[in-house]
C-alpha cells in the first residue's frame, strides 16, 4: 500500500505537468479565442448573465492593453488548478493507480481537445472569450463538492456546493438546474438523518438562491445598462421551439388582433424560410434534429427581428431595453395561447433534444453511437445499483449517481427552452467516464476481495 501512494504521489506531479502543458501550448498555438458570443459579454449586454461580464470587464479597467490575454491567463490557470484538484480527488479518494489517474487526466482534457473539432464554432474552450471557459472548471468542483456531501454527509461540502451551483448559475443560465440538484443532493443527505432544521435551511436556501440571482442580475443591469431589469430573452428563446411545432391554424385561438397579427407575420417569416416542422421529415427524430438547424434562424429572423419591427413602427420604441420588454411580453402572452395547442409535437421535440444533450455530453451524435451510448448508460446504472447492493453508502455508486444526476438535469433542464449544443453538454464528459471507470475498479476489487483502507 505505501508503494501504490507512492506512485500515486508521483502521478499527481505528473498529471499537473500534462495539464500545465496541454493547456498552456493550447494558448499558445491559438492565443485568445474571440467568438460570435464573446460581443455580448465584452459589451456587458444584459442577455448575458453577470457574472463574466463582470469578470472581463474588472481585468480590462486593471489592464486595459492586454486585458484580453490576462483573461486567457487566468483561464488557463483556473482549468489547470481545477482539473488537477478533480484528478487528486478521485485518485486519492478511491486509492486509483498511476495508470487510472493519467486516464482520469486524458477524461478531462478529451473534452477540450474535441470541442475544436466536433462543435459549431470550433472553439478552443480554456482560452475563449466566453463563459464556458470559467464555467467548465468550476463544474469540476461542484462535482467534488456534491459527491463529499452524498457519501462523506458533511454539511460545510453543502454549503460549497450551493455557493459553486449559484455562482454557476449567474455565469451561465443552462446551470441553473445546478440549484436543483444540489437541494435534491441536500435532501438525500438531510432526510434520513431527520435533521429538521437542516431540511428547512436548504430549501431556504435554495428559495434564497433564485431570488439572489434575480437580484444580482438586475443590479448588473441597473449598473451597466440602465434598466433594473432581468437578462429578458427566456420567452422569445422558448417560443422559437413551441413555434417550430405550431400549425397556422393555431392564429384562430390568438383572439387579440395586434396579438394575431403578429403571429401571423412571424408565422409568414418562418414558413417562407422553410424553418417550420412541416418541412423536416416524418421521421420524429429527423424533425427534432431539423429544429437544431434552424432554431436560431426561428429565434432571431422569424421571432425576435419581427417583433422588433412591430414594436417599434407600432409604439416608436426604438431602444433595446424598451422595445425587448414589450416582446417578451408578447412571446409570453403566445406562449400560452400556442403551447397547448401543439404540446404533443413539442413534448416528442423535447424528449428527442434531452436525449440528444445526453449523448452529446458522453460521445458525438451519430446514428451508429445511439446504441453506444444506450449501452453505457444502461451499464453505468447497473454498476450503481450493484454497488449500492454491495455497500449502501458507496462511495463509487455515489459517484455514478451524481454524473447522471447532473448529465441529464443538464441536458434535459437545457432542452425546455434551446436546442443542447456539444459545449453546453460537454461538462459531463469527464465526471461521467471517471465514475464508469471507478464503478468497474471498484466491482472488481469486491469481485476479488480486495480491500481498501
Amino acid at each position: 500500500m505505501n508503494d501504490l501512494r507512492g506512485r500515486i504521489r508521483t502521478a499527481h506531479i505528473v498529471t499537473l505537468l500534462i495539464l500545465t502543458i496541454y493547456f498552456v501550448a493550447v494558448y499558445l498555438l491559438n492565443g485568445v479565442g474571440v467568438y460570435n458570443d464573446s460581443d455580448q459579454y465584452i459589451n456587458m449586454h444584459m442577455r448575458r448573465e453577470p457574472a463574466y461580464p463582470v469578470f472581463l470587464f474588472l481585468i480590462r479597467s486593471i489592464a486595459p492593453a492586454c486585458w484580453m490575454q490576462i483573461t486567457a491567463w487566468i483561464q488557463t490557470v483556473l482549468v489547470i488548478a481545477s482539473s488537477h484538484y478533480f484528478i487528486r480527488y478521485i485518485s486519492d479518494r478511491f486509492d486509483l493507480n498511476s495508470l487510472f489517474e493519467y486516464l482520469i487526466c486524458a477524461f478531462v482534457i478529451l473534452p477540450y481537445a474535441i470541442t475544436p473539432f466536433f462543435s459549431a464554432m470550433k472553439v478552443h474552450m480554456s482560452c475563449a472569450i466566453m463563459s464556458e471557459a470559467v464555467a467548465m472548471p468550476l463544474f469540476l468542483l461542484f462535482f467534488v463538492s456534491m459527491h463529499r456531501a452524498v457519501s462523506d454527509k458533511r454539511i460545510r461540502d453543502l454549503v460549497t456546493g450551493l455557493l459553486l451551483a449559484f455562482l454557476l448559475s449567474v455565469i451561465r443560465s443552462n446551470m441553473t438546474v445546478l440549484l436543483i440538484a444540489w437541494l435534491l443532493t441536500a435532501l438525500i443527505v438531510l432526510i434520513p438523518r431527520k435533521i429538521l432544521l437542516g431540511i428547512i435551511l436548504s430549501v431556504a436556501g435554495f428559495v434564497m438562491a433564485f431570488g439572489a440571482r434575480d437580484v444580482v442580475t438586475k443590479a448588473y443591469n441597473l449598473a451597466f445598462n440602465g434598466a433594473y431589469v432581468g437578462n429578458e430573452y427566456t420567452s422569445q428563446t422558448a417560443l422559437a421551439n413551441i413555434f417550430y411545432v405550431t400549425d397556422k391554424e393555431a392564429g384562430e385561438y390568438v383572439e387579440d388582433p395586434s396579438l394575431n397579427f403578429m403571429f401571423q407575420y412571424m408565422y409568414m417569416v418562418m414558413d417562407v424560410s422553410g424553418w417550420s416542422y412541416h418541412k423536416a421529415d416524418d421521421n420524429v427524430l429527423n424533425r427534432a434534429m431539423y429544429l437544431e438547424e434552424v432554431h436560431d434562424r426561428i429565434k432571431f429572423e422569424a421571432i425576435e427581428y419581427s417583433l422588433r419591427d412591430i414594436i417599434e413602427n407600432s409604439t416608436g420604441i426604438h431602444d433595446y431595453i424598451g422595445y425587448n420588454a414589450l416582446a417578451e411580453e408578447y412571446a409570453g402572452s403566445l406562449i400560452r395561447i400556442l403551447f397547448p395547442k401543439c404540446f404533443g409535437r413539442w413534448f416528442a421535440d423535447y424528449i428527442i433534444l434531452g436525449s440528444l444533450g445526453v449523448m452529446r455530453s458522453i460521445a458525438f451524435v451519430h446514428p451508429i453511437m445511439i446504441p453506444v451510448v444506450i449501452g453505457l448508460i444502461a451499464a453505468s446504472a447497473i454498476l450503481m445499483i450493484l454497488l449500492f447492493k454491495t455497500e449502501e453508502k458507496s462511495p463509487a455508486a455515489w459517484l455514478i449517481f451524481m454524473s447522471l444526476l447532473l448529465i441529464f438535469g443538464n441536458a434535459y433542464g437545457t432542452a425546455v427552452i434551446i436546442m443542447c449544443l456539444a459545449r453546453y453538454m460537454i461538462y459531463g464528459f469527464a465526471v461521467f467516464y471517471t465514475a464508469f471507470m471507478v464503478g468497474i475498479v471498484e466491482i472488481y476489487r469486491i469481485h476479488k476481495g480486495i480491500v481498501v483502507e
